[in-house]
């Protein structure tokens, strides 16, 4: 099994989305890319009991190795990581509050005044088609927001800050 530590960290996100209350139960998920495409939290496997050989090695064609099935949103991860060479992972959740607004159909309203500094109005929900496929289209983020993205974010996993990006060092 490959990237043995890196699917351990995948673990601890989630947990720690959990234990936030971010996500409950199986909902979400995470994916990391990796050089042979990227790495999926498998579909249904409680965080709690997720182990490293739970998290499923996928390649950028939409295969996968392993004897578990990857999340049911893998093609959503697999669009982005195709169409976005400079996304190394990506972190979905169904929090409470996102959920009910996306089902309302309703935008978050840009409330903080550095939002206007990267550029943007009001974040837009994703509303990915069934299969997941509309997500390359509607995620669109402002060129602004990507540059100071990419001197901010580290290259790993850091369960202790991935929910206040403004306390990374």
């Amino acid at each position: 099994m490959e990237h043995v530590e890196l699917k351990r960290e995948m673990i601890a996100v989630c947990n720690f989305m959990n234990d936030k209350g971010v996500n409950q139960g199986t909902s979400g998920n995470v994916s990391a890319r990796t050089d042979e495409g990227f790495l999926i939290t498998a579909s249904g496997i409680p965080y709690k009991k997720m182990k490293p050989h739970h998290v499923v090695e996928m390649d950028l064609d939409g295969g996968y190795r392993g004897d578990f099935l990857p999340s049911t949103e893998w093609r959503m991860h697999l669009d982005i990581f195709r169409n976005r060479p400079e996304a190394k992972a990506i972190v979905h959740t169904h929090s409470t509050y996102c959920t009910s607004l996306s089902i309302a159909r309703m935008s978050i309203p840009a409330i903080h005044y550095m939002i206007a500094h990267f550029g943007g109005g009001h974040a837009t929900l994703v509303r990915a088609d069934p299969a997941a496929r509309a997500a390359t289209e509607i995620f669109q983020p402002q060129p602004a927001a990507l540059a100071a993205l990419s001197r901010r974010v580290k290259a790993e996993f850091d369960p202790k800050n991935i929910l206040n990006p403004g306390r990374m060092g």
